[in-house]
């Protein structure tokens, strides 16, 4: 009656499907916040957000050790992988779960995402003030106040296991490989990153990764897969979804989605499988029900 349709049983959390709008029950910022702030601000607070949050931080706490594992000779990498399993009887809202659950997980890529372009930039810049002379590089065991600078940090290269700065890792994005992924878009609509978007995505991409012109337009261009990912939920919903009488949006099919991440975590891909589709409804529909969506479109 309170607007409170979750609940925790150990680490599964519970939920009631209320029929009805519940204002600011959806709030992504205060989930997305860092980890500390988080724990200060919401506690164990249960929430659908909660459980995407809590998987993707197992997910980057994974990728950090994996990252020290690959530095040292002998270990062996840690597994990462992590699952949301979203389960119920018609209508609990087991759709609606799983968008929030990837609206969850794309906003915190994106963010990450963000966050490794202006550490990037950054870097860039103090790489290019120390080439110029402007800054000189503070050597080992001297201080700050000695007046030398310190020296930009550089990322280690996982694969190779040799030291490279993240400018020079993200300039191997090339004007040819962005054109041969296909996912090129000059007419994008401003909701997939087009139009205004584009120019400051332009912006970014020259100035933070060290790409030339030209390899930021063509960047600049590609739909994010964030973007992707989330504009396919009503293609399926569409084709796999129908009204019964117990719910207007109900899934006819099951579905398992994965998503892959890079080191940094950050989204890079998602595939989707969907299986047992309940074609029968395609010629016969209860009284009372409709047939999939697509067909009233």
């Amino acid at each position: 009656r309170d607007g409170r349709i979750y609940t925790w049983a150990g680490d599964v959390l519970l939920s009631l499907n209320p029929y009805s709008y519940i204002p600011e029950l959806y709030q992504l910022a205060p989930f997305l916040q860092p980890r500390a702030e988080v724990a200060a601000m919401l506690g164990h607070t249960p929430h659908i957000y909660a459980v995407a949050r809590n998987a993707y931080w197992a997910l980057l706490d994974g990728l950090a050790a994996s990252g020290r594992a690959a530095t040292e000779k002998g270990s062996q990498p840690v597994v990462v992988n992590q699952s949301v399993l979203v389960s119920g009887d018609s209508g609990a809202g087991k759709t609606e779960a799983c968008k929030r659950v990837l609206e969850f997980l794309t906003s915190a890529s994106r963010s990450a995402k963000e966050h490794r372009m202006a550490e990037a930039a950054a870097e860039e810049k103090a790489e290019a003030e120390v080439s110029e002379g402007v800054l000189t590089p503070q050597k080992e065991g001297s201080s700050a106040a000695g007046g030398g600078m310190i020296e930009p940090t550089r990322s280690k290269s996982r694969r190779r296991g040799s030291t490279v700065s993240v400018p020079t890792m993200m300039r191997r994005l090339t004007v040819s490989a962005v054109k041969e992924s296909g996912m090129l878009d000059t007419h994008a609509p401003s909701a997939l990153g087009g139009g205004a978007d584009q120019l400051e995505r332009l912006r970014k991409l020259e100035i933070g990764t060290g790409l030339s012109s030209e390899g930021a337009a063509a960047a600049a261009h590609v739909i994010p897969v964030e973007s992707l990912l989330r504009e396919a939920s009503p293609v399926l919903e569409a084709f796999g979804n129908a009204k019964t009488i117990r719910n207007d949006n109900s899934s006819r099919f099951g579905k398992y989605v994965a998503v892959q991440y890079d080191e940094f975590g950050g989204i890079v891909g998602s595939s989707t499988e969907t299986y047992l589709l309940e074609r029968s409804r395609v010629v016969f529909v209860e009284e009372g029900e409709r047939n999939y969506h697509i067909f009233y479109q």
